[in-house]
């Protein structure tokens, strides 16, 4: 099986990966594998190690996951293949929460939106359906479609509104 041509037409993983896996909390070895193994691919010690990383912590660059596994040997370019292979088979999603800062995050079973205060960075969330009244209003008005599956919305949190 080649898993680095995973979800691209003709490969093995193509026809039997779907589209979004349903992720589970990764608790234990024994839950991450299982996810793995439900998107198709092995469960090897990077891949585990990857997960753990961001079952534990949200919104993490490749280089923050790189860190936090480096003990068990892990490098930074393993670390962004594995990032790659998780996000082609739909276990991790990959946003911009910043300018120049690419992060990534396990996918939920529930769609949601990114509220990004852009006074002191925290990030936190909100159900992705508040947003679905707003994109059908700027399609109607604009012709665009408007990818509320994950969106960024940048402005400023209660804390520095005061």
């Amino acid at each position: 099986m080649n898993e680095g041509r995973a979800g691209h037409p003709g490969s093995c993983l193509a026809a039997r990966v779907p589209s979004i896996v349903t992720v589970m909390a990764v608790r234990s070895a024994v839950d991450a594998a299982a996810l793995l193994r439900s998107a198709g691919l092995r469960a090897t010690g990077s891949r585990l190690a990857v997960l753990r990383v961001l079952d534990v912590r949200h919104h993490v660059t490749a280089e923050e996951v790189a860190d936090a596994v480096a003990e068990q040997g892990i490098v930074l370019s393993t670390v962004y293949r594995t990032l790659e292979h998780l996000e082609r088979v739909g276990v991790v999603r990959q946003v911009d929460l910043t300018p120049n800062r690419r992060s990534y995050h396990l996918v939920s079973t529930t769609e949601h939106l990114h509220l990004r205060c852009t006074e002191c960075g925290q990030i936190s969330e909100a159900d992705a359906v508040l947003l679905t009244g707003a994109a059908a209003k700027i399609e109607q008005a604009t012709g665009f479609v408007v990818d509320t599956r994950h969106p960024v919305l940048a402005g400023r949190c209660r804390r520095c509104q005061s």
